[in-house]
């Protein structure tokens, strides 16, 4: 990463932490929209930086590569996921379903993608638990939205 590359990645990543961390804090304060907004701006930066990574590596960086792509994918599920509790608490539930449909696959290729050096028991039992908090807030949002779209027919 010593290359101008790897430091225009490595901001990249600062920049989408920077990005979350500003949409919690707009959440915290009932800003749901500055959240979004925010939110919005970091799912480029951690795919770009996913998209930085090599495919195919040597022996010897394996590890590191696949540590780093496991720490940008769930910094991308976690603010898809916030991004679905802002659009939530926005009131733009379509917008808050198809987030959280995403946090939900990208939960599920982290879960998938765990290697040996990666996949530790107590990763497991924390994306498990993810898994069933998304799917409750997936259900009651789905819900939501068929009651929406239910009182707009009658």
């Amino acid at each position: 990463m010593g290359s101008q590359t790897g430091k225009a990645r490595s901001t990249a990543y600062v920049k989408a932490q920077q990005c979350v961390r500003f949409a919690r804090l707009a959440m915290i304060a009932g800003h749901a929209m500055r959240a979004r907004r925010h939110l919005v701006s970091a799912l480029p930066l951690y795919d770009s930086e996913l998209a930085g990574l090599p495919d195919e590596v040597d022996g010897t960086s394996t590890t590191s590569v696949a540590e780093w792509r496991l720490v940008l994918q769930c910094g991308r599920y976690g603010a898809t996921s916030l991004l679905g509790a802002a659009c939530r608490a926005e009131g733009r539930l379509d917008e808050a379903l198809r987030a959280l449909q995403d946090a939900l696959q990208q939960l599920d290729n982290i879960v998938a993608g765990l290697g040996a050096s990666t996949g530790t028991p107590r990763l497991q039992r924390i994306l498990g638990f993810e898994r069933s908090q998304l799917s409750r807030e997936l259900k009651r949002v789905t819900a939501l939205v068929a009651a929406t779209q239910q009182s707009k027919l009658s």
